[in-house]
Parts: C-alpha cells; sequence; structure tokens
C-alpha cells in the first residue's frame, strides 16, 4: 500500500504537472520545493481532517487543579508544544477513559454554577486575556473545572516540518497525487494558466473523493451512530 517518494521525485513531476520543465530559472528549485513542502502540509491537514489518523499523534498531560471554579490565573491545560490542531481528548480516571466533548461558546454556559468536579468537555482557548498575534493559543478549558490533577490523552495534528532533500513521503499508494496537482496549481494560478488549471484542479478533486471515500469504506463495517448514553462518560465526582 505504501509508496515511497522523494522531494527531488515530487519536483520533477510538479514541473511537468505545471508545464514549466525548462523554466528552471524562472522556477527554481527552491519555488518548486516551497509549493511542494505547502502542499504537504495541506495534504496532512486533508488526510487527518477525512478521519485517517496516519498524521496524527496522542500525548498524555496532567491538568491543573484551579483554586476555584472563578480562579483565572491558571489554565487547566496545555497543548503539546508542537499541537496544530486537535482531533480528540479523553479524560483518563484510573483504569478508565472518557471522550471529552468540544464546547462552543454558547454550551459552556451550561456550567456556570457548577463547582469544581469531573471534566465533560474542553474550550481550546483562554477566556481571560487575548492572544498573541501570529502564534496559537494552546491553553484549554475544561468543563466542569477539574476539582483534581486527571490525566488528559491529547490526540492532535502536530506542526508539520519543512521538507528538505533528503526527505522521503511514505503514504497509501496513489495519495501523493494530491501533493502534486496542489503544488502544480498553485503554480498554474501563478502563470495564469487558466485551461490547465481547470484540468488539474479536477484531477485534485477526485484524489480528495478518493481519500475522503476509503474513510467511509473502513467505518461501514461498524455502527454509523450511538443513540442513547453516551458512551464512557463519567459520572461526575
Amino acid at each position: 500500500m505504501a509508496n515511497t517518494r522523494t522531494l527531488a521525485q515530487l519536483v520533477a513531476e510538479v514541473r511537468e504537472q505545471a508545464n514549466i520543465v525548462g523554466m528552471d530559472a524562472k522556477w527554481t528549485a527552491a519555488k518548486v520545493e516551497r509549493r511542494v513542502d505547502l502542499a504537504y502540509s495541506a495534504f496532512r491537514e486533508l488526510v487527518s481532517d477525512a478521519g485517517h489518523p496516519y498524521y496524527l499523534r496522542i500525548q498524555a498531560v496532567t491538568c491543573s487543579v484551579p483554586s476555584s471554579v472563578i480562579d483565572l490565573t491558571n489554565d487547566d491545560l496545555t497543548l503539546p508544544t508542537d499541537c496544530v490542531r486537535v482531533h480528540a481528548m479523553d479524560l483518563i480516571q484510573g483504569t478508565r477513559s472518557a471522550p471529552l466533548e468540544p464546547l462552543t461558546l454558547n454550551e459552556r454556559h451550561n456550567y456556570y454554577g457548577s463547582q469544581l468536579g469531573v471534566p465533560t468537555g474542553f474550550r481550546i482557548g483562554a477566556e481571560d486575556g487575548a492572544g498573541t498575534d501570529g502564534a496559537i493559543d494552546r491553553t484549554v478549558r475544561l468543563y466542569p473545572r477539574p476539582a483534581q490533577a486527571y490525566t488528559v490523552h491529547v490526540t492532535y495534528l502536530p506542526q508539520h516540518t519543512t521538507l528538505s532533500v533528503s526527505s522521503a513521503l511514505d503514504g497509501v499508494n496513489g495519495w501523493e497525487w494530491w501533493i502534486v496537482l496542489n503544488a502544480a496549481c498553485q503554480i498554474l494560478s501563478a502563470e495564469a494558466d487558466g485551461e490547465q488549471l481547470a484540468m488539474v484542479t479536477a484531477e485534485r478533486a477526485k484524489i480528495e473523493v478518493l481519500i475522503k471515500t476509503k474513510r467511509r469504506h473502513r467505518q461501514r463495517v461498524a455502527p454509523g451512530r450511538i443513540t442513547g448514553a453516551r458512551r464512557g462518560r463519567m459520572p461526575h465526582a
């Protein structure tokens, strides 16, 4: 299933798809490699958002205990430093685990007036101050706020590492073509080649459908929806 491609191979394929073979003076190796790097970064998010676990990481973190529900000086949780996007959080209590629900701004209102207890939901971002421009806010507020230092397993997409000459992309056979086509689209757009851009964009869309369909097909053997009580829900302390 795997198909390993080097950065040099991807660059050569991008040049062919973007009709820039022989245009090394205008489209230097560094410029094309940059487009491939951007395409690969977007690809990791596309695959992860489609439900595939290939690029995700799980890390255990321990939450702090606020002095009260109105304590704003202590962040309940801080995400790993390489975290780009959270896909799941699971609260560990003894030998049991339960998924924490991501909350909207309005949903957190349901926890007003609650005491410290066993968290069942979370919201990313500090609500007691403004974030720094250009930086990801890695703070997390748990609801209800934790009564003890619980362990939380964070499943997340780690930060993309810039590709280098020695990089080799190893993934599902055929999916790497999305990276090639996406990088080619960037170049064709800059070249204002509308006709070729339309064709390459259409081919890229076919790969996206394949990635998403494979995920749905894999899930058909399991129930599509769980009704009634939520799985693994822990009682409040």
